[in-house]
């Protein structure tokens, strides 16, 4: 069952990248006076109703499951620059004291000491169906690392557009593409930003489904006091 659930969040999530992509290409179209968006939908507009509903949701989830391993890459590149920098911002872990007592109680002896618990605790909540609540969390950080790369995409293709523009040959330069390429990189960073939020929200969740059970059982022995 949580693999179910696990996998219609990941659904989710690429159809929603997919949506994205298309409202960037009708943007693009609507700035440039292009047609890439109308194309598209002429091609629907020759589908059977039926057929429509089966490819378009399809072919959404194709684009966002395409895009996923690209923006997990370059997610990974980011912060791991930021770190060689010594600029990335060290966000606040709620589950720090969850984490140390797990250490503590049960995986320092598996996994020798100091190791982060997470991986294994991840696990053992998911198998046992203990709680599917982290789920959430994990859907929100791939969906705002997959929008940041499609904003950093779009991004490029306005930059392009701006120092095309340069070239005398053009006429006139393309300030709106500047502009627009601004305001996704902006885009960029802030979405990036609030995934990594997300993503730091994951592990408490984990750590206090982990220990439920076990709190549990320690309240059946140890019955408080009337």
């Amino acid at each position: 069952m949580n693999d179910f659930r696990s996998h219609l969040w990941d659904i989710f999530v690429y159809i929603g990248i997919g949506a994205l992509i298309l409202m960037l290409v009708g943007i693009q179209d609507l700035l440039h006076s292009t047609r890439h968006l109308n194309a598209v939908l002429e091609a629907v507009e020759k589908l059977s109703a039926a057929l429509a509903v089966i490819i378009v949701p399809a072919i959404l989830m194709l684009a966002g499951a395409l895009v996923e391993p690209l923006a997990n890459g370059f997610e990974k590149i980011v912060f791991w620059l930021l770190r060689k920098a010594g600029r990335e911002t060290t966000m606040a872990r709620s589950g720090t004291a969850l984490e140390t007592y797990i250490q503590k109680h049960f995986t320092d002896q598996i996994l020798g000491e100091g190791a982060r618990p997470y991986p294994l605790c991840k696990e053992y909540v998911e198998a046992n169906g203990l709680s599917t609540t982290f789920m959430p969390f994990l859907a929100k950080f791939g969906f705002y690392r997959s929008a940041a790369f499609c904003f950093l995409v779009y991004a490029i293709v306005e930059a392009w557009r701006f120092t095309a523009s340069l070239d005398p040959a053009a006429g006139t330069i393309n300030n709106t593409a500047l502009m627009s390429a601004v305001v996704a990189i902006a885009l960029v960073l802030i979405y990036l930003n609030r995934g990594r939020q997300f993503l730091s929200y994951q592990a408490p969740a984990v750590y206090a489904a982990f220990l439920g059970p076990v709190l549990s059982r320690l309240l059946e022995h140890n019955p408080k006091d009337e």
